[in-house]
């Protein structure tokens, strides 16, 4: 079955289900309520920050692998080395044990009685020490082959460890996953619009001058922060909030008014949404600088169709 598209998918997320409510439906909410109001009542966060883990670990074990292989095959090619070097230096005392040899056995009587027997015996032992370094270097230089055909297969794309069927379900949950992320952030910057706009309500039209000013439009903290953020902690109760838990980027200065619906209100530095004055968001805007207008140290946006 292929994926939803992106128009099914954001489709399929607005549709609210219509379950039937039970028949003591209203008395869990009022008990619900009485204890929601209470000061040491627990806030559960709505979003957590992702795992980075769990992104990265397809790409960060072959990395870990390829580099353990590079250390080895530095470790035996310098081994290597070595034992070349240590067979160079043994043929040569061979060739040289050869040679002396002959001359000791021709030149005087008495060495022909005692170099037959010793000579023979320490040129035997060389020639097994000679033979013996090649099978270990020939046995190394098969280790570092195989090595390198190992490394090879970790070089290989992640997609090679998983079937077509399963990279392509890997790749529709992280793009639902991501438009899910998208669309929270979507609401998210609709709500601090919305709450902006009843602060000016109340104050002769004029926004407010700081995030903190309108904490009772906005009810909760959560709000401020964007599901995809995961370089800051998401704030439970307003006295735990300061602006470092606060995802997005506000242009409050100088204070403006309800006449300017096209000035830029908040930016989200992740997704690139932008928020306007008269409450609509832009989807992914901030990425086209060429859209914006300043003036008077105020910044504007050119007209584009805004998210509904």
């Amino acid at each position: 079955m292929n994926p939803p598209n992106e128009q099914e998918l954001e489709q399929l997320l607005r549709q609210a289900p219509r379950p039937v409510p039970p028949v003591d439906l209203k008395d869990d909410l009022i008990r619900a309520a009485k204890s929601a109001s209470s000061p040491n009542a627990p806030r559960q966060c709505v979003f957590e920050p992702r795992n980075r883990l769990n992104r990265w670990w397809p790409a960060l074990v072959p990395a870990a692998l390829s580099l353990f292989c590079i250390a080895v095959l530095g470790m035996q090619q310098a081994q290597i080395v070595e034992l070349k070097e240590a067979v160079r230096k043994l043929s040569a005392t061979l060739e040289e044990a050869r040679a002396v040899v002959p001359g000791d056995t021709v030149g005087s009587a008495p060495a022909e009685d005692s170099t037959p027997v010793e000579a023979p015996s320490e040129m035997e032992q060389l020639q097994q020490t000679v033979r013996a370094l090649r099978d270990e270097i020939a046995g190394l230089e098969r280790l570092q082959q195989e090595n390198a055909e190992l490394r090879a297969e970790l070089a290989r794309p992640a997609s090679g460890l998983f079937t077509a069927e399963e990279m392509a379900g890997m790749e529709a949950v992280g793009s639902a996953r991501e438009r899910a992320m998208r669309i929270a952030c979507i609401n998210n910057m609709k709500q601090l619009g919305l709450a902006a706009r009843i602060w000016a309500t109340d104050h002769d039209d004029l926004m407010p001058p700081d995030v903190l000013s309108m904490t009772n439009e906005m009810n909760t903290p959560r709000i401020l922060h964007c599901p995809a953020d995961t370089s800051r902690t998401q704030a439970a109760t307003w006295a735990e909030f300061t602006m470092a838990n606060c995802s997005y980027e506000w242009f409050l200065t100088p204070q403006g008014n309800d006449a300017e619906p096209t000035r830029v209100l908040t930016r989200c530095p992740i997704h690139g949404h932008v928020g306007l004055y008269d409450g609509s968001v832009q989807d992914g805007v901030a990425i086209r600088p060429e859209l914006f207008i300043q003036r008077d140290g105020k910044l504007y946006l050119g007209a584009v169709e805004p998210v509904r």
